[in-house]
């Protein structure tokens, strides 16, 4: 094993629960006409309850169905404007879909969240709610619970019930320094703070039940596998693998290009390719962004298996910083933006690699800050530094 590898202390520590904060007197909500899936935001119209229940089943077969007549082959990517909503007075730092794709989470730089419904194209906010003095970086539904977990820069994070609209915030027992990344993934939510210090949490319980000190505080970037079983990080200009079996790091790789101890700004990887009906290679991708603007785009087959994979293909001329790469359901479109450019944004079709040409339907967001697709594959949303979303239809998809 590598020394890198060697110098991580494995601490296993008890399923003890986590220390919960009594005093909520930061948290304030702003009620609304509030539902709950199943029992919230249940769609009323017939049309879309059909269309739902269809895609889902395609969900269920892992197989996306494109519209007759339509090609991922094109030059030029279809998507049109759907709906535009002013959500919140703050820059949009997370922009998340829920599972079945009919509720969007929307939060803002000032600790404000917002939850919208398909049902009327998410424009107004079935709900809204506010973390005072708690800046939100990340956020995300908690699969199978009724729950949002909400992470800022401080060194706790909150729990939140979408049933009882209650917040509960959760410091970890070890946890002194405040937390730098963060991802979730199934029962699992795994944090890195300042020190380099990574813990991983059962969702259900805010357990803690692995700390390992990592070997730099430098940590840049930090993602879940899509099945949930591999955590990867970057720091000192590689990606290391991180095994949710074990609790250990397993493997590391050199990112093509990236040397600094945090080039790799963004991580991402696909699911197995899965348009229906396609003679494409079943390939899993995992794509790098760089501080650079490059992008790199590995078969992840081979990331696992080599220590200096070669992408697949590097993308080089998108020269801004990369804030974030995403990648369609399908894994047919990849999406890549810079929030450090007025309106930076690519999209490229896979398997072939190709770019699309860019066109003027995403002029009018500015300053992107927050984009994700549906689970539906048939729209996406970008949220920009002015707290509004821009939801677009992909016609490419039924």
């Amino acid at each position: 094993m590598s020394n890198d590898t060697d110098m991580l202390e494995n601490n296993e520590i008890g399923l003890k629960p986590a220390w919960v904060d009594e005093d909520d007197s930061n948290y304030t909500v702003k009620p609304n006409n509030y539902q709950v899936i199943p029992k919230w935001a249940i769609i009323q119209k017939q049309t879309i309850e059909v269309e739902r229940n269809e895609i889902e089943e395609l969900i269920t077969q892992s197989n996306f169905a494109l519209t007759k007549g339509k090609s991922v082959d094109s030059n030029v990517l279809d998507y049109r404007l759907l709906s535009k909503s002013n959500v919140l007075r703050a820059e949009i730092t997370v922009i998340k879909y829920h599972r079945d794709g009919e509720l969007l989470l929307v939060c803002g730089s000032k600790g404000t969240f917002a939850i919208l419904s398909s049902s009327d194209e998410f424009v107004k906010p079935i709900h809204s709610g506010e973390l005072k003095n708690f800046h939100i970086r990340f956020a995300d539904f908690v699969d199978g619970r009724n729950e949002i977990v909400i992470f800022g820069e401080q060194s706790y994070f909150y729990i939140y019930n979408m049933d009882s609209r209650v917040s509960e915030q959760v410091k970890l027992r070890s946890s002194k320094f405040k937390f730098n990344k963060y991802a979730i993934s199934g029962d699992y939510i795994a944090t890195v703070d300042v020190q380099g210090t990574l813990s991983i949490v059962r969702s259900d319980t805010r357990s803690v039940v692995h700390e390992s000190i990592l070997a730099s505080t430098q940590v840049s970037a930090i993602t879940f596998s899509p099945d949930g079983n591999t955590l990867f990080l970057s720091y000192n200009g590689q990606i290391h693998c991180f095994s949710m079996t074990d609790m250990k790091l397993f493997h590391k790789f050199k990112d093509y290009g990236n040397a600094n101890s945090k080039s790799v700004t963004s991580i991402a990887i696909s699911d197995v390719y899965n348009l229906k009906n396609s003679t494409g290679t079943k390939t899993t991708y995992l794509c790098t962004g760089s501080e650079f603007g490059y992008i790199n785009s590995y078969d992840l087959a081979n990331c696992m298996t080599e220590t200096n994979p070669k992408p697949l293909k590097d993308f080089d001329n998108l020269v801004h910083p990369i804030t974030s790469i995403h990648f369609h359901p399908s894994s047919s479109i990849m999406v890549a933006f810079s929030k450090l450019d007025d309106n930076l944004i690519r999209f490229f079709q896979y398997p072939s690699h190709h770019t699309y040409i860019p066109t003027n339907q995403t002029k009018q967001c500015k300053h992107i800050t927050a984009l994700d697709f549906s689970p539906l594959a048939n729209w996406f949303t970008i949220g920009n530094s002015n707290g509004t979303i821009f939801t677009f239809k992909l016609p490419l998809f039924k």
